[in-house]
């Protein structure tokens, strides 16, 4: 429904982002929407259908702008939006479509000093060029995930949960500290924002889970 582009840096400092909507028959015009969080969107500006808007808004490093569109009839009813979400790193590199963060994640000991993660994902907005496909946990390492040293990814179900035993033992009583992020998986991975979970103790003596079961006619 919609697409955007990154468009050469112009005279006055920033970058500018190009909107350019494909309009079905039914729809006169687009409403684009933009702010600092998905819940606080104000009404940009209204493009005609097939016109292409260019947004010179000035995007710090580090920062991430998001924007929704919304088609708009000429009855004066406004269509469902898609969103999108427009970051910098420090770099000032620009990415333009990342999965989502996740709803929630958290850890829980498992049998012999290892320990299980339990993550939540929406795809509610989820841009669809990065639908995430897992998440990925790592370590922390200065409050941030040791992604160069991840223990693994979990798969992300059709019900966005994703659940994992990690083979990494830790001592008993030990305090254990992990990240996790959606990833699109693939060769060129993208990923979400980083999800720091509670610390979690591990239990070297916990007991081993079950993993089958057997029934017999008595």
């Amino acid at each position: 429904m919609s697409a955007l582009t990154q468009l050469a840096p112009t005279a006055t400092p920033g970058r500018r982002y190009a909107f350019s909507p494909k309009a079905p028959a039914a729809v006169s015009a687009y409403r684009i929407y933009s702010g600092p969080s998905p819940g606080n969107l104000s009404l940009l500006t209204a493009v005609p259908a097939g016109q292409a808007f260019c947004d010179g808004i000035e995007q710090a490093n580090s920062t991430t702008v998001y924007y929704e569109i919304r088609s708009y009839s000429e009855a004066g009813v406004e269509g469902p939006g898609v969103a999108i979400r427009v970051a910098k790193d420090a770099e000032g590199n620009v990415v333009y479509a990342r999965p989502n963060a996740l709803l929630d994640a958290r850890a829980e000991p498992a049998a012999g000093g290892k320990v299980r993660v339990i993550a939540r994902y929406s795809r509610t907005g989820e841009p669809s060029a990065a639908r995430a496909t897992g998440v990925q946990v790592a370590g922390v390492v200065d409050r941030d995930g040791d992604w160069d040293n991840a223990l693994g990814t979990m798969t992300l179900l059709p019900t966005g949960n994703a659940a994992e035993t990690f083979d990494d033992v830790y001592d008993d009583g030990a305090t254990v500290l992990l990240a996790a992020r959606a990833t699109t998986g693939g060769g060129s991975p993208v990923y979400g924002d980083t999800f720091i979970l509670p610390p979690v103790v591990a239990d070297a003596t916990a007991p081993d889970e079950v993993t089958e079961v057997e029934a017999s006619q008595a």
